[in-house]
């Protein structure tokens, strides 16, 4: 009776002998139980007895005392109500299990003896059925609940498949006997039957003496025992050491080895690029990747080199991409062309059998793998290629602009469609008519390159070529610029010209109208000199020539993003908010873009040897005077980027914690200098302390914003550091004004179910408890809860937690919650329940709570910290220094927002946000600067006179890199570095966005090229290497 339920155990009052039997199990003993298995079989030969053969059985057929209770007993066996007999068996082995006479094996063996019918000393594979048949049976009747366990674990479904159990355990064969000592020995050995024997067994008790000598050794095996596992334990732990040992060497190897393989690809990618060779990757479906010997379907994931220019020996200065088709312009002026395009996109001449409606395929047209030569253009040395969705520009190294491809749309800029015929004998057409299969209608082609004539750009040189979807732009050498084109849109940016042509996709179909003019027109509406243009579908950003540098736009406002639902614009407009940031050059898609614009750079030298005339430490001195330098960030509001062409200088006031004055040796004494550092917020205390920046460049710690925060100070570093966190305050308790909370902290690094309990009352009264609370603290499967009754039961073990820290005398509790990546939130109690006298705030661990715990880490320190509101003074003392007659006011990032930020209106206050940064009142710079550089800027003023210091605010050169528009998929590579994870985010701050990784790579299509001599790429490029990182 092994297997599945060998660990049931059995209740007691199920157990337990109903109270009429009680008499039987009490008075007969193992030996009257032989004596009436012996009479049964004289009785019945089938062991059935009926009422008047029970009484003979039983010995009281003539005793009228017990002629109640010998009807009880027969009743209580029979198998129905209606049944006259009882089976012996049954009662005999009810019997002889539940006796208070006898020990375990004893009863097995007098069970044993009851069905050994023969005497023989053994039983059949029959009779051993028989045997469990009758127990379950009869202890089911004899007991009170034992009923339904039994049926469960031993139905008589299953007796037969447990003698055979019982005979395969005794290694007996079907066919031999079961003697008493295996069946004996096999009861003793299932733990099933065990368990149930041990319900009707009396405890043995043993003698002082035999108590001693089991104890003894239960304690010399146990200890015995114990040793073995540990030494086991210990040599398991040495070689699972020595293997992750070995594990972890292997590993780093290997890790090792192929971060040095990746970055010698890289390197190798990089080197080859900067010297001409074409790496692509992504998309291949209309063979824009230039591999010839790739399948169409294939994707390419990693920068693969294009073998056609290495096996020719050709450098390669520009690519261009269009959604069809791309090209190459090599170092000699040499163009390339390739993809999938329709007849004329690719510059020469197609097969004749090419030009039917048959040649196309997919909608992609004609598809070419491998680059080709563009001959047409040998005699011209091309410096730059633009590609539109079915047409291309060139431009030579004298300013010349060649054309070719469809024409459809007047986008190629030979003036009014002259198609020729085949029967015409007209020499002046330039067009080819193309039938289009896709949409039924003809469209004017040029085959091959054809030059514009000098004299629509007023013959001036041109320097610059564009193209957008059915458009062309360019910019002449005195800034003009000339669009042609369809201008459905606002893409020419010639306004509501006159000079429009109306076209038509099939005059036979309503609204297929568009206008567009066929030959190059200045733009009149740009006053600006333009340096370069930059198009994305249907959209251009136009950006001025130094020193103004300011950046138009026009065209398809629909193409910056799905959010932005605003009209067309048909004349150029200036982006104000670029314009500020003197942008150097832009880069854009059709949803999304890019600008590399100036960097603003900070620069502090402190002379530390200001008496002395020459120091014989040269190179120790040199060191010392070096400048420390780092690249900031210029606020919303104020001098914008564009008013800093001119370097701005000056000695720097670092403004001080008012802490210089206060020993910190002592508690009292930090916290008397915590409170001047936290309550000192006033309008007086900001003008007393900022009355000596005249003339000066102001450096200002960011402060806290307006909100809760939890305040203390760091002593280890030099000069003192007031650390502030925010938190979430709870909905209960008392709201937390300016004064606060001022205690010292209690943490115990212990997870404690109660402070009241196991906290002495000296550690925790009047004290602030900081307590931690994560997941597995957690006593409930969250997985299994829907996110309303997770909210719920979380609520309650947070709250229960301030509860237990109010009850043991803490003035405030700090949660540090740390549970699936989840925000801090405020807790919440209802209001009938509401009786909590302390304030309780939360941090969530993975975002500031480390910085706490680090402060808390040294045992026995007990830091003073202030729990407070705090209002945002950032803005008062921006104004209060430029009243003062501050030259520059540079802001350092706190711990908890390390990184620079442009500073916005809600600085100001929080309904300031929404007003422009004019009505701001703030003249002068206000930059903002790493935490790290502000800490090494304040560790090397510390102690030295503002006269020995000089700061420089200046733009040098190109290298920080903004984005904005639709962000999906990752293209415009910002990542959230704050919550640790690596995924995609955007940061709107108000119209831009910045780029926080500077390393990003801009196309028009899924297809990209790495190519290092591209100017957004030399740009890009050299930005990272110098900046890795920067929030907007």
């Amino acid at each position: 009776m092994g297997g599945r339920f060998s660990r049931v155990q059995y209740r007691e009052h199920d157990a337990a002998v109903l109270g009429h039997l009680v008499l039987l199990t009490q008075v007969w003993g193992l030996d009257e139980i032989a004596y009436l298995s012996t009479r049964l079989r004289r009785l019945s030969f089938n062991f059935c007895l009926t009422f008047q053969q029970f009484e003979d059985l039983v010995g009281l057929r003539n005793n009228p005392l017990f002629k109640t209770m010998l009807h009880r007993w027969f009743t209580t066996f029979q198998n129905t109500h209606s049944s006259t007999i009882v089976n012996g068996l049954e009662f005999l082995t009810a019997l002889a299990l539940t006796t208070a006479d006898g020990k375990l094996d004893e009863k097995a063996g007098a069970v044993f003896d009851i069905f050994d019918f023969d005497d023989s000393g053994a039983i059949t594979r029959d009779e051993l059925g028989i045997l469990i048949k009758s127990a379950v049976r009869g202890l089911s009747k004899a007991t009170k609940g034992l009923g339904p366990r039994l049926a469960a674990l031993c139905p008589m479904s299953e007796v037969a498949e447990l003698t055979r159990q019982c005979f395969v355990h005794c290694d007996l064969d079907d066919e031999q006997d079961l003697p008493r000592t295996r069946f004996i020995l096999w009861v003793k050995q299932t733990p099933k039957i065990v368990n149930l024997l041990r319900c009707f067994v009396q405890r043995e008790y043993l003698s002082e003496d035999e108590a001693a000598v089991m104890i003894q050794r239960c304690s010399r095996g146990m200890l015995a025992r114990r040793e073995a596992a540990e030494r086991r334990l210990e040599i398991q732990l040495e070689v699972e050491q020595e293997l992750s040992q070995a594990a972890q060497k292997i590993q780093d190897v290997v890790v090792t080895r192929k971060k040095k393989r990746e970055r010698l690809r890289q390197q190798k990618v990089e080197q080859f690029a900067h010297h001409g060779a074409v790496y692509s990757f992504g998309a291949n479906s209309r063979a824009q990747l230039g591999h010839s010997h790739l399948e169409l379907s294939r994707h390419v994931a990693s920068p693969l080199l294009a073998a056609f220019f290495k096996n020719n020996e050709l450098r390669i200065s520009r690519v261009a991409l269009s959604e069809t088709h791309a090209s190459a312009v090599t170092s000699d002026g040499q163009v390339f062309t390739w993809g999938a395009g329709v007849p004329g996109s690719f510059g020469f001449l197609l097969p004749p059998q090419l030009h039917n409606g048959s040649s196309f395929s997919g909608g992609g047209g004609v598809i070419r793998k491998q680059p080709t030569r563009v001959d047409d253009l040998n005699d011209a040395v091309i410096v730059d290629s633009r590609l539109g969705s079915h047409h291309s520009v060139a431009l030579s190294a004298g300013g010349i602009v060649y054309t070719w491809g469809s024409g459809g749309y007047g986008q190629l800029g030979h003036g009014d469609f002259t198609v020729t015929d085949e029967n015409s004998e007209r020499s002046d057409a330039i067009f080819r008519s193309q039938f289009d299969p896709h949409t039924g209608r003809e469209y004017p082609v040029i085959d091959l390159p054809l030059q514009l004539d000098s004299s629509y750009f007023e013959e001036m040189r041109v320097t610059q070529v564009a193209c957008g979807y059915y458009f062309t732009l360019v910019v002449t050498e005195d800034g003009s610029v000339f669009s042609w084109g369809k201008g459905s849109d606002g893409q020419l940016g010639l306004g509501y010209s006159d000079s429009f042509r109306v076209g038509f996709l099939d005059p036979n179909i309503n609204g297929s109208n568009f206008v567009y003019i066929p030959s190059p027109t200045r733009i009149d509406a740009l006053k600006e000199p333009i340096e370069s243009v930059a198009v994305g579908g249907n959209h251009v950003f136009a950006v001025g020539r130094a020193p103004k540098r300011q950046v138009f736009e026009w065209g398809a406002w629909k193409r910056r993003g799905a959010s932005d639902a605003r009209e067309s614009a048909f004349t150029p407009l200036e982006n104000s908010a670029l314009s500020a940031l003197s942008v150097q050059q832009i880069a854009t898609g059709r949803e999304h873009a890019l600008a590399v614009t100036s960097r603003v750079q900070v620069s502090l030298t402190v002379d530390q040897f200001p008496y002395r005339a020459s120091s014989p430490r040269e190179e120790e001195k040199k060191t010392e005077d070096e400048s420390l330098r780092t690249i900031a960030l210029c606020a919303r509001f104020g001098s914008q980027p564009t008013q800093l062409l001119r370097a701005i200088s000056g000695s720097v006031f670092a403004l001080p914690l008012p802490t210089a004055e206060f020993a910190l040796g002592t508690s009292s004494a930090a916290s008397a200098a915590l409170s001047a550092a936290v309550y000192d917020r006033s309008d007086s205390h900001i003008r007393s302390s900022l009355t000596r920046c005249t003339g000066m460049i102001a450096l200002i710690d960011r402060g806290a914003s307006t909100g809760c925060w939890i305040s203390l100070l760091i002593d280890s570093t030099r000069p003192t550091e007031l650390l502030e966190i925010p938190c979430v305050p709870a909905a209960f308790g008392p709201p937390l004004n300016a004064t606060g909370v001022r205690a010292q902290l209690f943490y115990s690094p212990e997870r404690l179910s109660s402070l009241r309990l196991y906290v002495r009352p000296d550690e925790i009264v009047g004290r602030i408890a900081v307590l931690d609370f994560g997941q597995e603290d957690v006593a409930f499967d969250a997985d299994a809860l829907d996110a309303s009754e997770l909210i719920g039961r979380l609520m309650k073990s947070l709250v229960s937690l301030v509860k237990d820290a109010q009850e043991a005398g803490a003035v405030a509790v700090v949660i540090l919650f740390d549970f699936l990546e989840a925000d801090a939130f405020a807790l919440e109690v209802d209001e009938e329940n509401d009786n909590y006298k302390i304030p309780a705030v939360m941090i969530r661990k993975s975002h500031y709570g480390e910085l706490l715990l680090e402060q808390l880490q040294t045992p026995g320190k007990r830091p003073w910290s202030i729990l407070s509101s705090k209002e945002d003074i950032l803005g008062k003392q921006i104004l209060t220094a430029q009243k003062a007659g501050a030259k520059a006011v540079v802001v350092a990032q706190t711990r908890v927002d390390p990184d620079a930020i442009r500073l916005g209106m809600n600085v100001f206050g929080p309904g300031e946000s929404e007003k422009a940064p004019s009505t701001s009142g703030v003249k002068i710079p206000v930059i903002s600067i790493p935490y790290k550089i502000g800490a090494r800027m304040k560790a090397r003023l510390d102690g030295v006179e503002a006269d020995d210091s000089q700061c420089r605010i200046a733009l040098t050169g190109s290298g920080t890199l903004y984005a904005w528009g639709l962000a999906e998929n990752g293209r415009l590579g910002l990542v959230r570095s704050k919550l640790g994870c690596h995924r995609l985010a955007l940061f709107h701050v108000d119209y831009y966005i910045v780029l926080l990784s500077a390393k990003r790579a801009t196309s028009r299509t899924r297809s990209c090229f790495n190519l290092d001599t591209t100017a957004l790429g030399r740009r890009a490029t050299s930005s990272y290497r110098t900046r890795r990182s920067c929030r907007l």
